[in-house]
């Protein structure tokens, strides 16, 4: 089930990077912008007005699936939830919005068709959100993976069709966007409600799930700050064209974060089930730790090493000097990697006011190094402002929910360094451009095998083995 879902989602995300050099040859980097920003601005207010339900459905859906009548109130609620309050985006941005965008934003992207456009974009995508995460309760992922595969299929066909062949360029791009998007919500909603008879819900149910979900919707809008605040501040402060180059090399590290993510969402309801039973199941969830970490820390240091070569064969060259960004921003998505463990943690005892404390902070802090780095360094200053403040995020999320530092950051911590320092000398490579293709190879060969020798000798797991392997003999 895991490989069909990875499947799915790394045939969607190389479709994405198939497509790349398209978008780079026939958009400017300014006209690039324009859609990277949009969809910063989209994920901001997504989030804001998804009020946290995609996370509670989830949640929820696990200890109801067995209960019919339960899951039906579940279900009606969320979808009360967010389309009651993406209507109130539409009808606010209907009546006040360009005024407001006009005195909030630079004014560089046009209200009219775009932002009118990315207002009923929003609500879509929230009932596409609660969709996959009721299918994901029920553990059926991969008809997610496969939906969000579909979903890239269209995005990529529509948009070669209106920038290509029509030469509609940013706006044939961005219209791509929202046709794949609202495409595959009437497929989610469809999959996933399918036999459920919608009600009215109660207003016990609405303010239960609303005290769940609001403060997961503050943790997740503070997350999502630090991952679409930095474009939407490069766009306002050094303009639309080094907001495309920073936008092709957030996009570029994003599609690592994309396969992680699927590992989470694949593992998440089966460890709120094992952690019912923690005394019987603890061996499993930590050699599921050890893998995982062993797994994402190869990942990225292949990213930072081999990544801006291959990105450099494939965009066009007026995208090159974003590429050090994308590197940078690799480290980011591991920390957020390890983060998740004690995410998962919080949820599972629902605190969720503890993670939205965890990534309030990060926020805070994200925003200031923007303030202070984009203005001197551009682009690969926002790569840095998200690093720290992903750094701090995890740092922070191990004192209040004791996992991370005492279980990964101290248990594991020569893998998470050496992790850390391996990425950071692919960085160093890629900014002073010392080697030649072949010898980046070789870097990388050489580096990734020293750090599975060095996971070997100090993941618990794999020192449980050797200890097991040398008794046996």
């Amino acid at each position: 089930m895991f490989s069909a879902n990875l499947s799915a989602v790394v045939g969607g995300r190389l479709l994405a990077l198939v497509t790349l050099p398209v978008w780079t040859h026939y958009l400017a980097p300014s006209d690039f912008g324009i859609v990277t920003s949009l969809k910063a601005y989209t994920n901001l207010l997504v989030t804001f007005t998804g009020l946290g339900m995609s996370a509670v459905i989830l949640r929820l859906g696990v200890e109801l699936r067995q209960t019919i009548e339960e899951v039906a109130a579940l279900r009606s609620t969320v979808i009360v939830v967010v389309v009651g309050a993406g209507g109130f985006l539409v009808l606010y941005g209907l009546l006040f919005g360009k005024a407001s965008w006009n005195s909030l934003t630079s004014g560089s992207i046009p209200y009219s068709p775009y932002v009118l456009s990315m207002l009923l974009l929003v609500v879509a995508v929230n009932i596409h959100d609660v969709s996959l995460g009721a299918l994901r309760a029920e553990e059926r992922h991969g008809q997610v993976s496969w939906l969000m595969f579909l979903r890239s299929c269209l995005e990529a066909g529509t948009g070669v069709i209106l920038v290509l062949s029509l030469g509609f360029g940013a706006f044939g791009l961005w219209t791509g966007y929202v046709i794949a998007a609202s495409v595959a919500t009437a497929m989610a909603f469809r999959s996933s409600f399918a036999g459920t008879k919608l009600i009215v819900p109660t207003r016990k149910e609405l303010s239960g799930s609303l005290r769940l979900g609001v403060p997961f919707m503050v943790q997740a809008m503070a997350s999502m700050v630090m991952f679409a605040s930095d474009r939407i501040m490069v766009e306002s402060i050094r303009g639309l064209r080094e907001a495309g180059i920073y936008g092709l090399a957030a996009g570029l590290a994003i599609a690592l974060h994309m396969v992680f993510v699927t590992g989470s969402n694949v593992y998440s309801p089966k460890y709120y089930r094992l952690r019912e039973n923690v005394e019987k199941n603890g061996s499993a969830l930590e050699q599921f730790t050890d893998l995982w970490i062993l797994l994402a820390s190869c990942c990225v240091i292949m990213a930072t090493i081999l990544g801006p070569s291959i990105a450099r064969l494939i965009v066009d060259e007026r995208y090159h000097e974003g590429l050090v960004s994308m590197s940078t921003l690799v480290v980011a998505i591991y920390f957020v990697t390890l983060y998740q463990f004690a995410v998962r943690r919080l949820l599972f005892f629902k605190q969720s006011g503890r993670i939205a404390f965890c990534a309030t902070l990060a926020a805070i802090s994200n925003v200031v190094f923007n303030l202070i780095f984009i203005p001197r360094m551009g682009g690969h200053g926002a790569a840095l402002a998200t690093v720290a403040s992903c750094a701090i995020m995890l740092l922070v999320s191990g004192f209040v929910s004791d996992i991370v530092v005492s279980r990964i950051i101290l248990r594991r911590g020569a893998v998470v360094l050496c992790c850390v320092a391996f990425s950071g000398l692919g960085i160093w490579v890629e900014s002073v451009r010392l080697l030649q293709p072949i010898q980046v190879l070789v870097t990388s060969a050489v580096v990734i095998a020293a750090f599975i020798v060095i996971a070997i000798i100090t993941l618990p797991c794999c020192r449980d083995h050797i200890t097991n392997w040398r008794n046996q003999a």
